[in-house]
């Protein structure tokens, strides 16, 4: 790496690494690491409660159900202390799969929120209607990666398969989107 990439993945790389890291337990075999797997539950519960402003700023009182997870959190990390072992994974490890897979679920939320107001922001320094960069940016936004998905398909020989999901997600964003704000 030459010196502007080592500064760039020191600054931007590392830190937001260690946050994954600590709040997403470890749930595969090749990645156990204990420490890791002790202690993410206490920051997973912060991480939440940071990201969705759930956490008030202006000198309230902190929400009660805070400090219940938060004890669980504890509570939690002191089971894992003793039940897990620093070489391999525990047998519940399903368990951390599961809740890996809801900690993933925030930090994509959190940040296509994120992603969502930057780009909000470079509409209004730029005089740019919001409907405009729904339907021009954040579209092919959400685009890209089934045409990357597809082509690369296509290149496998899956020609079949590679046209068919240029159809069906984009018919099931349909289905569901739509079907889910009818419903409501």
């Amino acid at each position: 790496m030459n010196l502007l990439q080592k500064f760039l993945y020191i600054v931007l790389d590392i830190p937001w690494d260690f946050l994954r890291r600590i709040t997403i337990p470890p749930c595969h075999e090749e990645m156990w690491y204990w420490k890791f797997a002790v202690i993410w539950p206490i920051p997973a519960i912060i991480f939440i409660f940071l990201t969705n402003s759930w956490i008030p700023f202006d000198g309230s009182p902190m929400p009660i159900i805070f400090w219940i997870l938060l004890a669980v959190g504890f509570v939690c990390s002191f089971i894992f202390y003793f039940t897990t072992q620093s070489q391999k994974p525990p047998k519940f490890i399903l368990l951390f799969a599961l809740c890996g897979f809801l900690i993933a679920i925030f930090w994509v939320n959190w940040i296509s929120n994120v992603l969502i107001d930057v780009l909000g922001l470079v509409g209004l320094m730029f005089n740019i209607p919001t409907s405009y960069l729904g339907l021009t940016i954040l579209a092919w936004g959400n685009s890209v990666g089934d045409t990357i998905t597809n082509a690369s398909v296509a290149r496998w020989g899956l020609a079949k398969m590679a046209i068919t999901g240029c159809f069906a997600g984009q018919f099931f964003n349909l289905s569901l989107g739509l079907g889910i704000s009818m419903l409501k």
